[in-house]
Formats: C-alpha cells, structure tokens, sequence
C-alpha cells in the first residue's frame, strides 16, 4: 500500500480535526491560470476564453478530436510551461505521473500512426472559463485524447473535479526503450487484488459476466445516473476487504490535492461508505481483458480494459450531482436569491 493511501485511509478512521480547507488551493490556482492568460496574445485569448455560463463547459468526451480551447501545439514554451503549473497544483504526486502517463502513451500512438494529426501529444487543450477568482465561480478544462480534467470553482471557496478521466492505449508500453509504464497500472491492479480476495459466494454477487463489458458504459456522457443495483455490497464486505475497496476508490480520488481529496473521500463517507457496491466482469488475470464499476450514493468509476486484448484502458470518476460543480451553483443560485 502506498503511503499516501495509507495515510488518507488513517485519517479517515480518527475523530475529526481542524484542517486546511480547499480555499486554501483556490488562490494559487487562481493566481496559475491568471499567469497563463496573461502569457497570451489576442487571437489566443479569444480561443481560450469561453463563458462560465456556456453550454461548451459540460461539452467532454475522451476521443481524438477538435476541441475548444487553445492546444500546447499553439502555444510559444513559456505559455506551455505556464499552462502545465495548473497540473502541478492542482494534482496530487500520483495523479501528475498517471497524466503524464497518458500523454506519454499518445507519443507512441503518435510515432506508430506516422506521426498522424489525430494522436499529435501536443493536442491537449486549455479552456478557461469565467474569470479566475478567489470570490466568484469559474472553472478550467484540460482535454486531449484519453484526458479530461474538469475543475470547477465554486463561489470561491469549493473546488469541483468531476468529470474526471484518464485512459492509455497502449496500456503498456516501453520509455525510453527500457523503462516499462502502466499509467493505471493501480487502477487494474487494486481492482484485481480486491476481487481475489472474495470468496465463492461474494464472487457471485459481484461478478455480473463472464465477458468483460467492452468500454465504459457513460462515455462522455454531460450527466449520469445510477445503475440498477447490482454487485456485491460494501457491508457484506470483511473489514479487510472493505479497506481494499477504499484503497481502490482512493486511486481516483488521490489524482488530486490531499485538500481535494479529504473533502471528497468525506462526502463518500458521508453518504454511507456501506452502501457502495463493487461490480466486475471479464478476468480475473492482470491484463486480460476486464471491466469493474464502483457505485456509491453519490458517485461512480468505471474502469474498462478491453480493447486490444487488454491493452486499452478507460477510467472515469463521475459525481451524480456535482459534475461540474452543477449542484453546488445551484445551492449557490437559491441561498443568493
């Protein structure tokens, strides 16, 4: 277990104290993107900046495709290095190594595709919208093909993560001709280790298919809902496999900022951690092909590693409410009104 696993899962067993809360984050990442704007020439700014209000900010998908914003291929190096401090502060350490992962992974689809326009890693896309603020809403969109990170800014003082997804084709492969990279490689790998610890009997709750289901089912989907009930329950769980089901939820969560993820892993907690439900279909072997979903109350992650013989993840974290910040604006909208 990593150590930043271990201790957020620590902190979430004792009594409640007084800790930093995410405002903390909100001005230096305020003070980033506005850095970045300003870095900006005219004809880029127009490209960059959109309306908080606009339709555009829920508009997210994971495929190779034209997007708005403005792409590092048309930024000048300092606009790129300043883009990417917006990576740095808002990721946790793990969560910057998977997204620098899956960059990594559309270098080599790029060089095997012939260096086709469609997997150039230079299109990742930086979308602002609203103005940066430390009192008002506003929100950040990086996107290119298999990453979309969606951060929205909520009257200043909450930060919302959600839609969150990172995928890798290939799932793994070789850098710099030695060093072997699983940018999830934690997300298979936790999931793996939590459905060998079940026995016959909760196996059979939560295994729904022989067959792996092929990709996740949302997709790009603006807002979801929950599944049917299905899977085998948290509180039919041992205590030990119930600390492995956090350790893997933890993996999607722990992407971001310890000041993120304690708000976040709190509001799972909240909405009764016994209630989630694990679902897994296809192998049981690491890297074959499989695909799991872990459902709360309150939220969901879909993982997929299907295509290519298991060779192309998906994963995604999805808040039934708060993608986008949407229920919390508009909390915010009728305590103002």
């Amino acid at each position: 277990m990593r150590l930043y696993q271990l201790l957020l899962i620590l902190a979430l067993y004792l009594p409640a104290t007084t800790h930093a809360h995410e405002s903390d984050l909100i001005e230096p990442m305020a003070a980033a993107v506005t850095a970045y704007l300003d870095s900006l020439d005219g004809a880029q700014l127009k490209q960059t900046r959109v309306p908080f209000t606009s339709q555009q900010r829920s508009d997210w998908h994971y495929v190779p495709k034209q997007r708005k914003g403005l792409p590092w291929a048309a930024m000048t190096p300092e606009q790129k290095h300043l883009s990417k401090q917006v990576f740095v502060i808002v990721f946790s350490e793990s969560g910057h190594d998977k997204a620098k992962g899956v960059i990594g992974a559309e270098h080599v689809l790029w060089e095997r595709s012939g260096r086709s326009k469609y997997r150039n890693p230079e299109n990742y896309f930086i979308t602002v919208f609203g103005e940066p603020s430390t009192t008002k809403s506003w929100g950040v969109a990086i996107e290119g093909h298999h990453l979309s990170i969606n951060l929205t800014v909520v009257d200043g003082h909450e930060v919302f993560v959600t839609p969150s997804f990172m995928g890798s084709n290939p799932d793994r492969y070789t850098h710099n001709e030695s060093m072997q990279k699983r940018p999830l490689a934690a997300e298979a790998d936790q999931a793996l280790k939590l459905i060998a610890m079940l026995n016959t009997e909760q196996l059979s709750k939560a295994k729904i298919s022989e067959d792996p289901i092929r990709e996740i089912i949302t997709r790009g989907d603006r807002k979801v809902a929950a599944f049917a009930p299905s899977g085998l329950l948290a509180a039919e769980m041992t205590r030990e496999q119930v600390d492995q089901l956090r350790v893997l939820i933890l993996e999607y969560v722990a992407r971001y900022k310890t000041l993120i993820a304690d708000d976040d892993m709190g509001k799972i907690d909240a909405a009764g951690f016994e209630k989630i439900t694990f679902t897994w279909a296809g192998s049981k072997e690491q890297s074959k092909p499989m695909y799991y979903r872990v459902q709360g109350p309150t939220f969901l992650l879909e993982y997929a590693n299907v295509q290519n013989e298991g060779n192309h993840s998906h994963s995604v974290w999805r808040d039934f409410e708060n993608d986008f910040g949407y229920d919390a604006l508009k909390r915010h909208i009728e305590e103002s009104h």
